[in-house]
C-alpha cells in the first residue's frame, strides 16, 4: 500500500476495497500458503462499502437466478449472504469470469 497515494486509496474505499495492514498482508499471505492450493486473491472487502459503491464496470454486476431484470450490483448480493456463503459465491463468479475471458464453454 505505501506506494498508493490517498486518492488511489479514496477510490479503493468507495468501491468497497479497504488497504491491508502489513500484519493483515502477512497474515493472508500465511492463510493463502496454508490452503495448500492456487489462491486468486486475498483481501479485504467492505462489503457494505461495496453494496453502497456506484456499478463502474460489467464485473460490478453478477447474475442471479431468478432475478426479473437478471443483474444485480455485486456489493448488494454480498451483502445478502452471510460470511460463510461469501467466499464459494465469490469463487464461483470468479471461475465463472476467467471461463468466459478464457473462452472456455463451461467451468469444468
Amino acid at each position: 500500500n505505501a506506494h498508493l497515494d490517498d486518492r488511489e486509496l479514496d477510490r479503493f474505499e468507495q468501491d468497497g476495497f479497504r488497504a491491508v495492514t502489513d500484519a493483515e498482508g502477512l497474515a493472508l499471505f500465511d492463510r493463502a500458503l496454508a490452503a495448500g492450493r492456487p489462491t486468486l486473491l486475498v483481501g479485504a472487502v467492505a462489503v457494505r462499502a461495496s453494496a453502497a459503491a456506484p456499478d463502474t464496470a460489467a464485473a460490478g454486476t453478477a447474475e442471479v437466478s431468478g432475478a426479473g431484470s437478471g443483474a444485480v450490483p455485486l456489493g448488494e448480493r454480498l451483502a445478502e449472504l452471510s460470511a460463510p456463503e461469501r467466499e464459494p459465491y465469490l469463487l464461483a463468479l470468479v471461475v465463472r469470469e476467467v471461463a468466459s475471458v478464457l473462452g472456455h464453454a463451461s467451468t469444468a
